[in-house]
């Protein structure tokens, strides 16, 4: 609709989880470390816990793509259920051949899958989404999911993702022994102001924008003040102001096309902008073009995504790469590659001295040997197969804002220190 009017290839504010359009706030870099990290290390449960629409299922389809490939895996949505149903919506999310809805036939099942899993060097992962919907005897029965295992490893690894009251249901007494195994526990929270402006300007070069971003900084401040962080009132707010913005002929959104969107007076200071058309001499759009167009806007945005079962097992493209504390190692550093928009922003580079490898690298820049820094390299510089292998003068791009980010990998290093 106003994509070709703003310069944009593609819808830059969808309801979709695309995790190529995932923002890395710290607590998004945290969280996706901190569960990456867990995997890596076979602790059995975990938890993410993040407010409607702050990004919590992309962030889950993030984490699923930077899985080794040999991961088998299991994306579960389907939360209202009871415990039958829960076990056959697992089985069919595996693959397994449909068996009798019997409890204690779905356990047989599942066991005889993950030792065969197990034996053949496959892990098995799955992820539990809108757990806050289970009620507690469902939630007993994904305890004992955990009971799945060998003298030496866990055979299943769990991820319970829900809304704070999630966390809420954990603290009852009735679910201690569930709270005891979740070993890592992560959040997200809210986009501070200063992330909010950088949100947008992501998400607009990802969808293709070439020039500065149409959002006005007056108009910025109102979508600051409306959404009160969360990436979903965000998307929702912008997708309006565009369909709003491209029915007036306003290629530059200002606080008046806001004001309009979250339904406040205009502002006494600013007066109403001539439109691109009138200014050009041509006519403004007919009112009630404008009234449906920003109706459609509004439903857009406010849908509803149906998510399909077979949504977790596609390797989705992925747009960062967690910055746990992984020892550094080849299947820490074959991650699937980062897509990188063709527009990016100005990135700092690195001449390769003698003697240097990535990992010398990452000491310089960001005072350890860190696998994250050093996959965001390898995804930046497509070229470089083997990280032990560099050339002396080689250019390499780093990721933006590289000494900015030191601090950000670091604070997420030292959450794992012993």
């Amino acid at each position: 609709m106003f994509l070709e009017f703003y310069g944009l290839q593609e819808h830059p504010f969808g309801v979709t989880p695309n995790p190529r359009y995932l923002y890395f706030s710290p607590t998004h870099r945290e969280a996706l470390a901190s569960l990456f990290y867990g995997l890596e290390t076979e602790r059995g449960f975990l938890s993410l816990v993040a407010p409607p629409g702050a990004g919590k299922t992309t962030l889950l389809f993030q984490l699923l793509e930077r899985l080794p490939q040999s991961t088998n895996t299991a994306f579960l949505f389907q939360t209202q259920c009871n415990t039958v149903q829960l076990l056959r919506y697992l089985a069919a999310d595996l693959n397994l051949e449909p068996c009798e809805p019997d409890v204690v036939a779905l356990h047989s099942r599942l066991n005889t899958f993950l030792l065969a899993q197990a034996q053949a060097g496959r892990r098995v992962v799955v992820v539990i989404d809108e757990a806050q919907n289970l009620c507690d005897e469902t939630l007993e029965t994904v305890r004992l999911l955990s009971d799945f295992e060998t003298p030496d490893r866990k055979l299943l690894q769990v991820v319970l993702a829900g809304q704070p009251e999630l966390a809420e249901r954990l603290k009852r007494p009735g679910l201690e022994q569930l709270r005891q195994r979740i070993a890592v526990s992560s959040r997200l929270d809210p986009l501070p102001a200063s992330e909010i402006v950088q949100y947008i300007d992501h998400r607009l070069r990802v969808a293709g924008r070439l020039g500065p971003s149409p959002f006005s900084s007056s108009a910025l401040d109102v979508i600051v003040d409306r959404s009160a962080g969360i990436p979903r009132n965000i998307n929702n707010l912008c997708f309006q102001a565009l369909s709003l913005g491209f029915a007036r002929g306003c290629r530059r959104i200002d606080r008046d096309v806001m004001q309009e969107v979250v339904g406040e007076p205009p502002s006494v200071e600013h007066s109403p902008r001539v439109s691109v058309a009138a200014e050009r001499g041509g006519q403004r759009p007919h009112a009630a073009t404008a009234a449906l167009t920003f109706l459609a806007g509004g439903l857009f945005a406010a849908g509803v995504v149906a998510f399909s079962a077979a949504a977790s097992s596609a390797r989705l493209p992925a747009s960062a790469v967690p910055p746990a504390p992984i020892p550094v190692s080849r299947a820490a550093l074959a991650l699937p590659p980062i897509r990188v928009p063709d527009v990016e922003p100005a990135m700092a580079t690195h001449v390769v001295e003698p003697d240097e490898s990535l990992r010398k690298i990452s000491v310089r820049y960001v005072g350890h040997v860190d696998a994250a820094f050093m996959a965001d390299i390898l995804a930046l510089n497509r070229d470089i197969t083997d990280p032990d292998l560099v050339t002396v003068g080689q250019v390499i791009r780093l990721p933006p804002s590289t000494l900015g980010q030191r601090a950000v990998y670091e604070t997420a290093s030292d959450k794992h220190q012993p």
